[in-house]
This record gives structure tokens, sequence and C-alpha cells, in this order.
């Protein structure tokens, strides 16, 4: 249930439009896959599929809507999930795990001098923006 409730928070980051997920959201080095205390953009990767999986509630491999509104009433959070279902490219009404990864600026954002990896203050930056999401 706490991942549960850290991947809804994290997919909340990246309705905001960050595209982090949260299953570490305390810890975003919990990601860092090879212990260099950075994060590269596939480990960032590994937080948006995290944060995918959590938001596909059923399980089916697509988020809908009702999804995004089921998963906001359940942990009392005002999520419009527009920013997710406009990931929705071929326009089924639902939004895959390639669609969702496919657009996600989240890394982009996140990497402020362009380095192509997310450390220091940037790091920090996600892991504020976590916590004040409710981390």
């Amino acid at each position: 249930m706490r991942t549960r409730y850290r991947a809804l928070m994290g997919a909340t980051f990246c309705t905001l439009g960050l595209a982090a997920s949260a299953m570490a959201a305390t810890n975003v080095l919990a990601y860092d896959t090879n212990g260099d205390s950075v994060l590269t953009r596939a480990e960032f990767q590994g937080l948006q599929i995290d944060s995918f999986k959590a938001l596909d509630a059923n399980g089916d491999g697509s988020v809908t809507m009702a999804e995004l509104q089921s998963l906001a009433a359940a942990k009392d959070i005002n999520v419009s999930g527009k920013r997710v279902m406009v990931r929705d490219t071929n326009g089924d009404g639902s939004v895959t795990q390639t669609e969702y990864l496919a657009v996600a600026p989240g890394f982009q954002k996140a990497d402020v001098n362009n380095d192509g990896v997310l450390a220091g203050k940037e790091l920090t930056r996600v892991a504020n923006f976590l916590a004040q999401a409710g981390y």
C-alpha cells in the first residue's frame, strides 16, 4: 500500500509535467542503479516506468482518465489527469506505457545544466518537489 501511495504521488509529479515517479520519492537516488550518486536518463526512466505501473490501477497496460481520477480521489488529492492523458497520441482514451514514456519532459526540465545527468542541486530540486507533494 505504501509503495502504491508513493508511486501515486510520483505520478502526481508527472501530471505536473516533471515526469518523475516516486517509488522512492524521499530518496530519488534509490533509482541510481550504478551507485554513482547521479541519475542518468535511463535511471530516471526507471522512475517513470514505476510511476506508470502505479497509475495503471487495473494492470491492463494502459491508463485511463477514470483510473487517474479514482487514484486521486482515494488519496484526496486534486489531480485533473490532463497532463497524463495528453500523452494519448492515438486518441483511444487510454495511455500505454510506450505513449507515457514517449512524451516525458521531466528529465529535460530537471537537468538544468543540460549535462545529461541529474546531480547535486538538480536531485535536491526533484526530491524537494516530491516532498512538497506529500512524501
